[in-house]
């Protein structure tokens, strides 16, 4: 096996997209410069520049198990073959994906799936069609073992396993949704305990909202159960302080402190600026989005899995943007999290080789992946440069504003600084922006530059 495939989860290290309405025929390539898949993709641009489309094209080809594995990466030129979603996976996932191949490669059911010869497993495994049932792998034509009963048998003897065998479910992979318009208002509790069932497609949504909840409450109890030689509310703390820890970075100022005591069973939170306490639906909706989104992750066990998150950014404080990728790094372990996004300050937060510029050719209508290799930097560039030279913003100045003063530099520039409308102009932007605005600053040096060298 490769060495990417002994040293990473599952992650996506190339796709390809052949005659796509919006994306037409494209590579993207999710690998840092040493070749490994990046843990973390940010992917930018402006409206309309097919971010959310790419998202969903992702998801939609593990769907339809359009997947190759790193091992197939031999055809010489793939974008004339096929559309696929290139990946790495575990150890254990590998010798699963080579034992069936085995299995298959003499088996008269044994095909050309998508150009590569021999079976491919993993497409099974990502069939959307097998949930909520079981999911299966087939292992031959009257004969199949669910992914609970063959990780169990291939988890190698090797000492780094030994930890992982008393919790398969966190080993399976899943692929996460957290699309951008999820209203989370008037949520109720069923007042059931929360049991989580695997699936390899989740999304974040109002019906899985719905159980965040119950599964606070139902974390709570196993604490409580767990550590019985410790009193009730020491349990109730620890539980919320490992909660709260995930938020730590943000300076949030509600914080999670434990459950109602009205049989309702909803999470109550405290300010801790006016020690003030509510339940649920009195968190701000940056604070709704953030709490019910990283919690839903949570809920899912979301270890070894691929995260496609839509527009991170929505309802939070540009502070929060800065800080939020590094909560959804930090939610799980060994994730791959690739998000959307239109925030200057989540792309100023990451670096260059972590992030994708989408762009669109009006000329030529066809869509554009811009990589680090073109990319002068992103991360802890000002966030009024990420607007220009990443989001082709013209100006960060109201568009009104910005007229009138490329009119007064036109004016400087032809020597028209005593007629009228100068003077009325500049000293209308003055009152509006201050004296010492950049613009009206450098305005003057010009003008006493120009005056200089007139008395020369």
């Amino acid at each position: 096996m490769g060495n990417n495939i002994n040293r990473t989860h599952m992650k996506i290290k190339r796709l390809c997209i052949k005659n796509h309405s919006f994306l037409g025929t494209t590579e993207v390539d999710f690998t840092a410069p040493s070749g490994e898949p990046l843990n973390t993709v940010v992917l930018a641009g402006i409206n309309g520049s097919g971010k959310t489309t790419l998202l969903y094209s992702i998801k939609k080809l593990l769907e339809q198990g359009k997947i190759r594995h790193t091992e197939f990466s031999t055809l010489p030129n793939i974008l004339d073959v096929v559309e696929y979603i290139q990946l790495v996976f575990t150890p254990m996932e590998a010798r699963i994906m080579a034992l069936m191949r085995k299995q298959h490669s003499d088996s008269p059911d044994a095909t050309i799936e998508y150009g590569f010869e021999g079976y491919n497993p993993f497409a099974d495994y990502a069939k959307p069609e097998r949930e909520p049932q079981t999911v299966l792998l087939k292992h031959h034509q009257d004969e199949e073992f669910t992914l609970e009963q063959l990780y169990p048998t291939w988890i190698p003897s090797d000492r780094q396993f030994v930890d992982q065998k008393h919790d398969i479910v966190k080993l399976l992979p899943k692929c996460i949704t957290l699309p951008s318009e999820t209203h989370f208002n008037n949520i109720q509790v069923t007042l059931q305990p929360f049991t989580y069932q695997y699936r390899f497609f989740q999304t974040v949504d109002r019906d899985i909202a719905q159980h965040i909840p119950d599964y606070f409450a139902t974390f709570i109890d196993k604490r409580v159960y767990q550590n019985e030689d410790i009193p009730v509310k020491e349990s109730i703390q620890h539980a919320c302080a490992d909660i709260n820890t995930m938020f730590e970075t943000l300076d949030l100022e509600s914080r999670l402190i434990g459950i109602k005591s009205d049989g309702s069973r909803m999470p109550v939170f405290r300010n801790h600026k006016s020690g003030k306490e509510f339940d649920i639906q009195g968190l701000s909706s940056g604070e709704k989005q953030l709490f019910f989104r990283i919690m839903a992750v949570k809920m899912f066990e979301a270890h070894n899995s691929i995260l496609l998150v839509d527009e991170p950014e929505i309802s939070l404080h540009p502070a929060w943007q800065q800080k939020i990728l590094k909560i959804y790094e930090q939610v799980g372990q060994d994730n791959q999290v690739i998000v959307a996004t239109h925030s200057p300050h989540i792309i100023a937060s990451t670096p260059k080789k972590n992030v994708k510029i989408l762009t669109r050719n009006t000329e030529t209508n066809t869509f554009e992946v811009i990589d680090y290799t073109n990319i002068q930097a992103t991360k802890g560039v000002p966030v009024e440069r990420i607007l220009k030279d990443v989001m082709g913003l013209p100006t960060t100045r109201d568009p009104e504003v910005q007229e009138r003063i490329n009119q007064l530099w036109e004016w400087i520039y032809q020597g028209d600084v005593e007629i009228p409308d100068f003077t009325q102009q500049y000293h209308e932007l003055e009152q509006l922006l201050g004296t010492i605005d950049e613009d009206l600053v450098l305005m003057k040096m010009e003008m006493a530059k120009q005056k200089w060298k007139k008395e020369q």
